[in-house]
C-alpha cells in the first residue's frame, strides 16, 4: 500500500481534472525519487498529445507514479508499468498546476503528468513517430579547432574528445536540447579554457592540493608509505574529462 502522507504530498502538485494523452518515452533515461514511506518512479518522455484537444506539447518532459517501498524492493523502481525505450503509450494523467521554470531549471520541469492509468502501449500515431525519427538522427557540432561533439538529446549534453596538453580528453558540454544558444555558451566556455590550458591544468593540480594533499599523506602512513612532497602529489594527477556549462 501506498503510505497515504506521501501519497497526499506527491498529489497536492497536479491538478484533480484527468486527461487522456499519448506519450512518447525517450531512449534511455529514467529513475527514482525516495520519499519517506514510498518512491516517486519518472520516465523522461520526447513529448506528448493531448487527446482532448489533439495538441502537440513541445519540448521533453516526464512521467511519474508512485509505488510502495515493499513494491521497491520486490519488484524494482519502474513496476508496474516498465515503459520501454521510444515507445507510445496512451495514458490517463494528471498535470502539473503550477508549470512555471524555476531559475536554473530546465523547461522539462513544467511538462510532468502523474499517471493515473496506463491504457495501452506501442500505439501508431504518424506525428510522434516522425518526431522519434528526427529525434533519434545524431546532432553533431563540428568545430575546426576542437573537433566533433555528439549530442546526447536523453541526458542534454555533448561529447567528444580534445587535445588536452598533448593526451586526449574526455569532454561533455551540458545544454538545454531546445535552446541552441546554450550550445554556443557552453563551447565558448570550453574554448576559454582551452586556450588557458596549461594554465588552468596548474590551477586545478594547485586546488588539489591544498585539499587532498593532507588526507593522501594520511593514507600514506597508514600503509607505511613516505609522504608525498606538493610536487609529487600534483604529478601524480591525471586529468581525465572536463565538463561546462
Amino acid at each position: 500500500m501506498i503510505n497515504k502522507k506521501d501519497q497526499k504530498y506527491y498529489e497536492k502538485d497536479f491538478l484533480k481534472e484527468e486527461k487522456e494523452v499519448l506519450v512518447l518515452i525517450n531512449d534511455m533515461s529514467g529513475g527514482g525519487l525516495k520519499l519517506d514511506y514510498s518512491w516517486c518512479c519518472i520516465m523522461h518522455i520526447i513529448t506528448y498529445i493531448d487527446l482532448e484537444t489533439n495538441t502537440l506539447h513541445e519540448g521533453d518532459g516526464r512521467v511519474s507514479w508512485l509505488i510502495s517501498d515493499e513494491e521497491y524492493e520486490k519488484f524494482g523502481i519502474f513496476w508496474p508499468n516498465n515503459f520501454n525505450n521510444g515507445t507510445i503509450y496512451r495514458l490517463i494523467v494528471r498535470e502539473l498546476k503550477d508549470k512555471t521554470i524555476p531559475e536554473g531549471y530546465t523547461s522539462s520541469i513544467a511538462n510532468q503528468l502523474m499517471i493515473v492509468k496506463v491504457f495501452e502501449e506501442t500505439i501508431e500515431n504518424t506525428i510522434l513517430n516522425d518526431i522519434l525519427l528526427e529525434y533519434r538522427k545524431p546532432t553533431i557540432i563540428n568545430d575546426i579547432e576542437l573537433g566533433e561533439f555528439e549530442l546526447n538529446k536523453d541526458l542534454s549534453f555533448f561529447s567528444g574528445t580534445i587535445n588536452w596538453l598533448d593526451k586526449q580528453i574526455s569532454v561533455y558540454l551540458d545544454v538545454e536540447v531546445e535552446k541552441e544558444s546554450t550550445w554556443t555558451r557552453s563551447m565558448n566556455n570550453l574554448r576559454k579554457l582551452y586556450l588557458i590550458q596549461e594554465t588552468f591544468d596548474e590551477e586545478l593540480r594547485e586546488f588539489a592540493r591544498k585539499q587532498l594533499l593532507d588526507t593522501a599523506n594520511s593514507w600514506q602512513e597508514e600503509v607505511n608509505n613516505p609522504k608525498l612532497t606538493q610536487t609529487e602529489f600534483k604529478n601524480r594527477m591525471n586529468l581525465s574529462h572536463i565538463s561546462t556549462l
